[in-house]
């Protein structure tokens, strides 16, 4: 009776993942780690045109555009501090990526491009939703904020250059009067 008993046929087996697999987890991590912005669409029927159109437009603005596989993208990112973008890889994704966070270009792009919708991703080591990246866009950029900033700083400066020299501008504009005053006299 022992010898028909069919008990450990069923255990699960480990299957290790291929190498190919492999390859692209570590490039989805690295695309993570090394671009201030990773962002995450979900396309519907697009033809090879609108994706060409798509990525050429992106391209100018230094924005990379890749698909990596669902499972393993969300498999690659399941011990890492991104984690919660795991569950944005449900439905046919792929991912934008740049250096620099250039939303602006890449939001006019997918408002081109009906059959593209934003779900969320990575700006500058924060997550964020569809309307937390709109409203990312809608900040002013980094150099006018510095230059607003610079600004603030220089204006008590300048008041108190102003506020210094005030009193001698008096005195001599007094004197200077007073003497003209003396001349009138004699």
């Amino acid at each position: 009776m022992a010898a028909s008993c069919k008990a450990g046929r069923n255990k699960r087996r480990e299957v290790k993942p291929s190498a190919r697999k492999l390859m692209i987890a570590d490039e989805v991590r690295n695309v993570f780690a090394s671009n201030d912005m990773v962002l995450v669409c979900q396309f519907g029927d697009l033809k090879t045109e609108e994706w060409e159109e798509l990525r050429f437009t992106l391209n100018k603005d230094d924005i990379a555009v890749k698909m990596f596989p669902n499972r393993v993208t969300a498999k690659a990112l399941e011990d890492t501090k991104y984690r919660e973008v795991t569950p944005l890889f449900l439905a046919p994704t792929f991912v934008t990526f740049s250096k620099e966070a250039k939303v602006k270009p890449l939001l006019s792009a997918i408002k081109q491009q009906p059959k593209i919708e934003l779900l969320g991703g990575k700006i500058d080591k924060h997550l964020l939703s569809r309307n937390s990246v709109v409203d990312y866009s809608k900040l002013p950029s980094l150099t006018e904020l510095q230059g607003q900033l610079l600004q603030i700083l220089s204006e008590p400066s300048r008041r108190l250059t102003t506020l210094l020299g005030q009193n001698q501008s008096n005195l001599t504009m007094n004197l200077s009067q007073y003497v003209s005053q003396g001349e009138d006299k004699s």
